[in-house]
């Protein structure tokens, strides 16, 4: 059974009850049945994160086993958008920058997370390349990400300097799980002019992930 009450509340209450305590309100034994009550309580929610926390672990090295992405940088991604969306980040968008054959920035999709509809998977990539790297300019970093990358993105992308893109579900397969990037694409013009920017790999794999996406509980934005 999950616990109904969280971990800050039941702090809340014993603080209440300690209060109530020092104002003589309640008999020693009073205030030890409720502190041991309390406890129970604490390590309840603490058994659950847990096991909640090694099921999602389990889970997720499931699917990074199933879904078999040809090129490793993109298997990365992969990996990043299961945390992402085992956690309630947002949607299956993960993303790696990689630079000389070693990927020096990742980052997945963190809108609903921290609450900021900018945090896409390559915005959130390129902060940690940047802050790893310590420079604004990414030339000679290629990225890899598992959605093709929103209008948003895609100039973020530009500004950063990056030389390439690669990505796995495209614009359409993106609309198809309910995200706007399609209507976005069309009102900023297309992307035909950046046909031998944006090139599309491991599409299945990427795919795959999206059904996975589709059968947990989520929230569209």
């Amino acid at each position: 059974m999950v616990p109904d009450l969280d971990v800050e509340r039941v702090y809340g209450i014993r603080t209440f009850w300690d209060l109530e305590q020092n104002q003589g309100k309640h008999t020693d034994e009073e205030w030890q049945e409720a502190m041991a009550e309390l406890d129970m309580r604490v390590s309840q929610i603490d058994a659950f994160r847990r096991i909640a926390f090694f099921h999602h672990l389990i889970l997720i090295n499931n699917h990074r086993e199933e879904i078999e992405a040809e090129n490793p940088y993109m298997k990365e991604a992969i990996s990043e958008a299961l945390e992402g969306i085992y956690n309630g980040h947002g949607g299956p968008f993960g993303c790696v920058i990689v630079k000389d054959g070693r990927i020096v920035g990742r980052g997945h999709n963190r809108v609903l997370s921290i609450i900021d509809s900018t945090a896409h998977g390559e915005i959130s990539a390129i902060r940690d390349a940047e802050k790893a790297l310590g420079t604004h300019d990414l030339s000679g970093c290629e990225l890899y990400t598992t959605g093709e990358p929103c209008p948003m993105c895609l100039n973020a992308i530009l500004w950063a300097n990056i030389e390439k893109v690669y990505y796995g579900c495209t614009i359409s397969d993106n609309a198809g799980i309910g995200f706007r990037d399609e209507k976005f694409d069309q009102l900023s013009g297309g992307r035909e002019a950046f046909s031998d920017f944006l090139i599309c790999i491991d599409r299945k794999a990427c795919q795959k992930l999206f059904e996975v996406y589709n059968s947990l509980e989520h929230v569209i934005y």
